[in-house]
C-alpha cells in the first residue's frame, strides 16, 4: 500500500531492503529511502490520508525510524 502513495507522488525508491550492516546506535533490519521532487512533497506523502492507512497495517509488525532529509 505504501509502494502504491509513493508511486503515486513521484517518489523514487534509492534503498529498499538488501543487506546492511549497523556499524552504530540501533540495530535495523531494512532500511528504505525514497527520493521525491521537494520536501514539501515529502511531507505532504508523509501526512497524507493513504500513507497514514498504509502504516496503521503495519505498526504492531515494524518499528520505524522516519526522517525527512533535504538536499540529497
Amino acid at each position: 500500500m505504501a509502494t502504491q502513495v509513493v508511486a503515486k507522488n513521484n517518489g523514487r525508491f534509492l534503498i529498499r531492503g538488501g543487506q546492511q550492516m549497523q556499524m552504530e546506535n540501533g540495530n535495523y533490519e531494512r532500511t528504505v529511502m525514497v527520493e521525491f521532487s521537494s520536501m514539501d512533497i515529502a511531507k505532504e506523502v508523509y501526512h497524507s490520508h493513504e500513507y497514514q492507512e498504509a502504516l496503521k497495517i503495519i505498526e504492531s509488525s515494524a518499528e520505524r525510524d522516519f526522517v525527512i532529509v533535504e538536499g540529497l
